[in-house]
């Protein structure tokens, strides 16, 4: 699993598999976006609440292969 960049914390996660049109379809129901806002407003037990996207598969190999060309020579 190859994260998305996110410019946070993860201090854990839990993984959530599947196509991406599926997954894009997860986050814009009415039920996960309840959840995650009852997630976020109830901080005193989920600190830093966050869905981030990631790659697997052949992905990675091709978020590996862009990442590698902004390497300075």
């Amino acid at each position: 699993m190859l994260l998305d960049p996110h410019g946070g914390d993860l201090n854990r996660f839990f993984l959530i598999r599947g196509e991406s049109a599926k997954l894009d379809a997860v986050i814009a129901s009415d039920a996960w976006q309840t959840h995650i806002t009852r997630a976020t407003r109830a901080g005193m037990h989920l600190e830093g609440v966050g869905a981030i996207r990631g790659a697997t598969g052949e992905l990675i190999m091709e978020r590996m292969a862009q990442w590698s060309k902004l390497i300075p020579a």
